[in-house]
């Protein structure tokens, strides 16, 4: 019996050395899945970073294009701001000259006016002038009358007329009537 013995320990010793060499093995097996393991974490951290680095790029890319776009509108706006300037300058010269207008305008008016006045004044000054024509020449022809009557002797007279040499050169010359 103790041939049989013999056989199962010894079995028993063949089977613990297979499973010593299969836990042999298998730790050998998971050392190297646990190095493997360890390469794939690497693996993974390294694709991560590189993915990183890539997301960095295009990060940054995207921030540098951001940034010129920026710049862009900056310009633009700057360019906008320059020109609602010079409208507001346009506007208020427009203002000044709407004002300036307005007071051309009330002085055409006024002008319009007075020469309105002016006229009517020349009328009325033109009708005074032909009235005082009309009595100049009323008054040059009473002149002319009483002339024809001071030189014309057929009036009656009061006293007798002086015949002398004198009354002679003063009726001659235009002087007769006085003494």
């Amino acid at each position: 019996m103790n041939d049989g013995m013999v056989a199962p320990a010894s079995f028993l010793r063949e089977v613990f050395r297979e499973r010593e060499a299969a836990v042999g093995r298998a730790s050998a097996a998971a050392a190297r899945l646990a190095e493997a393991l360890a390469e794939l974490e690497t693996e993974r951290e390294r694709r991560a970073e590189i993915e990183g680095e890539r997301d960095l790029a295009v990060v940054r890319a995207e921030l540098k294009e951001a940034r010129h776009e920026a710049e862009k509108r900056a310009a633009a706006l700057h360019a906008i701001e320059r020109e609602a300037g010079s409208l507001r300058d346009a506007m208020a010269a427009a203002r000044v000259l709407r004002i300036e207008i307005s007071v051309l305008r009330e002085k055409l008016a006024a002008s319009e006016q007075q020469a309105l006045q002016d006229a009517a004044s020349r009328s009325a000054l033109e009708g005074e002038l032909v009235a005082a024509q009309s009595a100049l020449t009323a008054a040059q022809q009473v002149g002319g009358a009483l002339h024809a009557l001071a030189t014309n002797n057929s009036a009656p007279l009061d006293r007798l007329p002086r015949l002398g040499w004198r009354q002679a050169m003063r009726r001659w010359f235009g002087l007769a009537g006085g003494v």
